[in-house]
């Protein structure tokens, strides 16, 4: 007969920080997108969505540190990785709404000059 050494594994502790990642991720796009269910204006909504993107980046950025840093103690990398990718997703895709708008805005404000130059205005 041979035994079986039983190893039983301790149930890894999901990281708060990870979790909070994820949540203020979802929450980014929620209030984004989601401001009139709950009764929220729209520039409050625009004030705090990136507000909580850069909360889940942080978040998420200290959530992998620790669960790195707890060898295999910790869990929630994934829900950490998530939040990391929604809260990065959600800044760069506002810069770059940004740049969209400040090019167009350049545009329109330069045809504008040349069109009142052209027509002996200004």
């Amino acid at each position: 007969m041979t035994e079986e050494l039983s190893v039983q594994k301790t149930p890894k502790k999901l990281n708060l920080s990870a979790l909070i990642s994820l949540v203020s991720g979802i929450l980014s796009y929620a209030l984004l997108f989601f401001h009139s269910l709950i009764d929220m204006k729209l520039i409050l909504a625009l004030f705090l969505a990136p507000i909580t993107a850069l909360l889940a980046i942080f978040a998420g950025s200290r959530a992998k540190r620790l669960i790195r840093k707890s060898d295999g103690l910790m869990g929630g990398k994934k829900m950490a990785n998530t939040g990391l990718w929604l809260g990065w997703i959600y800044i760069i895709g506002i810069i770059l709404l940004i740049v969209l708008a400040v090019t167009i805005f350049g545009g329109l404000v330069s045809g504008l000059n040349s069109l009142l130059g052209s027509i002996g205005i200004g």
